[in-house]
């Protein structure tokens, strides 16, 4: 998957993008270990390049849609679960990330961003005198 989405570069929102009411959104699982951030999500029926994400500041964003192929027969649903159409999901991020090693893979319609954590120098106390 390109990344050049997570250029800090970039503005977060490079392109309009339609916001409605039946805009659905991403369950997502998001969780740490020492050294990075994962952010997993399903999305099946999805194309890699109706995929956008954007990282700006502390936050990712999910965007893309999801759409359904008529035959052209009526239908008449007795049960609609799926969201088909535009979906999105924001993320705030619990720590600060190092975007030039951001990895994503989407592979059988799972999602999986890897943001490596952002190393700090590490913190000294400066003594103030009176």
């Amino acid at each position: 998957m390109d990344l050049e989405f997570l250029r800090p570069d970039l503005q977060a929102h490079t392109e309009p993008w339609p916001l409605t009411r039946d805009e659905g959104e991403l369950a997502v699982d998001v969780f740490e270990t020492e050294s990075a951030i994962f952010i997993k999500t399903a999305i099946a029926g999805v194309k890699p390049e109706d995929l956008h994400l954007s990282l700006a500041s502390d936050m990712l964003t999910i965007r893309g849609a999801r759409h359904e192929e008529h035959d052209g027969d009526e239908r008449r649903y007795l049960c609609q679960e799926c969201h088909w159409g535009p979906f999105s999901r924001t993320i705030i991020l619990p720590a600060e990330v190092s975007i030039p090693k951001a990895e994503a893979t989407f592979k059988s319609g799972l999602l999986v961003i890897k943001l490596p954590k952002a190393h700090k120098e590490n913190m000294i106390k400066v003594k103030v005198e009176e």
